[in-house]
């Protein structure tokens, strides 16, 4: 009878590890979805800096072209510095402030497009073009970037909705966790 009893305890204690290890651990799955959210907005952020670094570029090779309008190049580079300026905060960004930060980058980008299409010559200068397709590769890849972000992003918010005294005990930076906006429109 020992034996048997012993012979179940142990088998039953193998079982209960077993199916412990291979569950995710809590902290661990958070990680992952804190660091997938926190890849996809990096990600996202570098490629808009790259967009509006390869914008102000391409207004630097306009102006070295003859018949160039140096007024609006200038006008163009402000709006450059104040697009920046507005960049998207992960934390604190509203459904208005998207929506500005997207009018005004479309803004820019059209009105630099305009400019290109006005000043002669820029067929004979190849960087103007391969800067173009930069800008618009970028602001393809943006939709995509804000999709995978939101994916994880909700993740995170059911996560911090749902165990909220959890994460208060585990203290920081757990504890201080709040729910991210999203770029998704919210029901």
């Amino acid at each position: 009878m020992a034996i048997i009893g012993i012979a179940i305890f142990y088998s039953c204690s193998k079982k209960t590890a077993s199916t412990t290890s291979t569950q995710p651990d809590f902290k661990s799955n958070l990680r992952l979805v804190v660091d997938s959210m926190s890849t996809y907005w990096s990600s996202m952020d570098a490629s808009e800096k790259d967009k509006l670094q390869s914008i102000d570029r391409l207004l630097d090779e306009l102006s070295y072209i003859n018949g160039s309008n140096p007024v609006k190049i200038d006008s163009l580079k402000s709006s450059v510095k104040i697009v920046k300026a507005a960049m998207l905060r992960p934390e604190s960004m509203t459904s208005q402030a998207i929506d500005d930060y997207d009018i005004m980058t479309d803004n820019l980008i059209r009105r630099t497009l305009a400019l290109i299409a006005s000043t002669p010559s820029t067929e004979e200068h190849p960087l103007i073009a391969k800067l173009e397709n930069s800008i618009a590769s970028a602001d393809g890849n943006l939709i995509v970037f804000r999709y995978k972000y939101d994916r994880w992003a909700i993740q995170f918010n059911e996560i911090v909705t749902n165990n909220k005294g959890r994460l208060t005990k585990m203290g920081a930076p757990y504890s201080e966790y709040k729910i991210r906006p999203l770029f998704q429109i919210q029901p």
